[in-house]
């Protein structure tokens, strides 16, 4: 039987040809499985072979000009003896967003999933990027016993990673940004070569890529994490490095070069300057230059990569120490960074900033603090436990 107002999901049918709509409609049916045990079976096919108790993705039938790039339509249909559902997004980004939407509509029983036999909205995105920094480069924080270290995605097993990334895929992100800061010069508590999470690090930019979001790479731009003094509250401190002094070019140099390892894994780069902040006599086109030096050892591996520059606490005395930075005209007017550089601003939305960037010719947005992260745990509860 079904419930009054509801029919029950017999499967997925997703768009030929489109491996994203594909992939995340196999990772919807799998969430619905370990959530209620129902087996919701995925297809692809056409619009057309669409059957009751079926919901079908993939791009509309005619011009969806109100629907954004990665905007949806959901929709019930009734056909003549049973409901069906229709997902639509001018984009395969935005009919996945719609298999989201999904987990909001739906009602789950043991082993049963059912929607609503009538469901007519529509969805755009007022922010075209949506970034999520998934977790810090470390467990640096002095609060964290090891008991805690659970809180750090580093510690968990891959497939919760996968898993993670998917949940923020999900909650409407569109990006994710990952780092690797952790390496064999650290004091860590993970007692594993620096190659181990590398790969680790690659095999979950796979996994992102396959549900066709964008990847971001966040870099110190000219600081590197050392193991900190015995007896120091942190496993590690950090200081900058000049890559000019002849003293600090080597470990500076092979720290890029590790880095960027990581090109072909990613579509961007984002550097970030302000805390920890630069050296000593330390200028904003030095960290400019420096960007530029970064960005070009990364293009080596992936000629099609962008980068952002970011002004995260540069205006602050104590943790920018990049001295002539006046705010983003500095970097505007200064004629280093070229035009494809994007800028990434301080904390929130500056109206006025953000117009002066656009006029420019540069893409320009907000970088913020990050989610469930080990250094803001002592005052954020996270439930992860799903994950597994």
């Amino acid at each position: 039987m079904e419930s009054t107002g509801l029919s029950v999901v017999r499967g997925l049918l997703v768009q030929d040809d489109s491996p994203i709509l594909s992939f995340a409609a196999q990772e919807l049916a799998g969430f619905w499985y370990r959530s209620c045990g129902a087996n919701i079976p995925v297809r692809e096919g056409s619009q057309d072979r669409l059957e009751p108790g079926w919901c079908w993705a993939g791009p509309p039938a005619g011009n969806e000009e109100s629907i954004s790039h990665d905007g949806f339509r959901v929709r019930s249909k009734e056909l003549p003896s049973g409901t069906a559902w229709e997902i639509a997004g001018t984009a395969d980004l935005g009919a996945k967003q719609g298999l989201w939407q999904l987990l909001r509509e739906a009602e789950l029983e043991p082993g049963k999933v059912s929607l609503p036999k009538r469901i007519i909205l529509e969805k755009s995105p007022f922010f075209r990027e949506r970034y999520a920094m998934l977790s810090t480069p470390l467990l640096w924080n002095q609060f964290l016993t090891p008991k805690e270290d659970r809180f750090a995605y580093q510690t968990w097993t891959r497939q919760a990673r996968r898993n993670y990334v998917t949940m923020v895929d999900m909650l409407g992100f569109n990006a994710v940004q990952v780092s690797d800061e952790v390496g064999e010069r650290y004091a860590c508590r993970f007692k594993k070569p620096r190659e181990h999470w590398f790969r680790e690090l690659c095999e979950l930019l796979k996994h992102a890529e396959k549900l066709g979001l964008h990847r971001i790479l966040f870099m110190w731009g000219a600081s590197i994490g050392l193991p900190a003094p015995a007896g120091a509250p942190n496993v590690f401190s950090s200081r900058g490095f000049n890559p000019s002094d002849p003293e600090d070019a080597p470990l500076w140099e092979d720290h890029l070069h590790y880095l960027s390892g990581y090109a072909p894994y990613i579509d961007e780069l984002l550097t970030h300057w302000g805390d920890p902040g630069g050296f000593e006599g330390a200028t904003i086109e030095d960290a400019q230059r420096i960007h530029m030096r970064i960005w070009e050892e990364f293009k080596k591996k992936n000629p099609s990569l962008r980068s952002i520059f970011s002004l995260w606490m540069l205006h602050h005395p104590h943790y920018g120490r990049w001295s002539g930075y006046k705010g983003p005209k500095t970097i505007i007017k200064g004629g280093i960074l070229p035009t494809d550089v994007s800028l990434a601003m301080h904390a929130r939305i500056n109206v006025k900033e953000a117009r002066l960037i656009k006029r420019s010719g540069r893409r320009c947005g907000p970088w913020v603090w990050y989610m469930a992260d080990n250094e803001i745990f002592p005052g954020l509860h996270v439930h992860t436990g799903w994950l597994e």
